[in-house]
């Protein structure tokens, strides 16, 4: 916002519930998305949809030794 003359600025809260998401992992790096914020601990909306990424999804970790990108788990729940 551009001030050109006194005034009242007021902050506005939303009342929602929000829950933290965070993403973690061995290898590569990861990130979650929700609601066009991005970053590996943020907090999302009640409702809204989460994505999560990692890359990149193959490593190599020594010669011969690859690991590969299967899936997430949240809260102990495999999620695809």
């Amino acid at each position: 916002m551009k001030i050109d003359k006194s005034c009242t600025i007021s902050a506005i809260f939303s009342r929602g519930k929000q829950y933290k998401v965070e993403v973690a992992t061995e290898y590569g790096a990861a990130s979650v998305i929700c609601d066009t914020v991005k970053g590996v601990s943020i907090w999302c909306n009640e409702g809204s949809f989460v994505h999560a990424e990692i890359h990149p999804s193959q490593i190599d970790l020594e010669k011969g030794v690859m690991v590969v990108f299967s899936h997430w788990i949240a809260n102990d729940v495999s999620a695809a």
